[in-house]
């Protein structure tokens, strides 16, 4: 029999502003990683 290969992790994403979700996400047992900021720049 040849093992396949399993999921280890899942992600998910929400915005810093989002508490419900953020605390939704604790709930059923993820941990939160990192905070992250996109930065967007305008060119001609």
């Amino acid at each position: 029999m040849v093992r396949q290969p399993s999921c280890k992790e899942l992600g998910s994403d929400t915005e810093v502003e989002n508490i419900e979700s953020q605390k939704f996400h604790r709930h059923i047992g993820f941990e939160g990683e990192s905070n992250i900021v996109h930065f967007i720049k305008k060119i001609n």
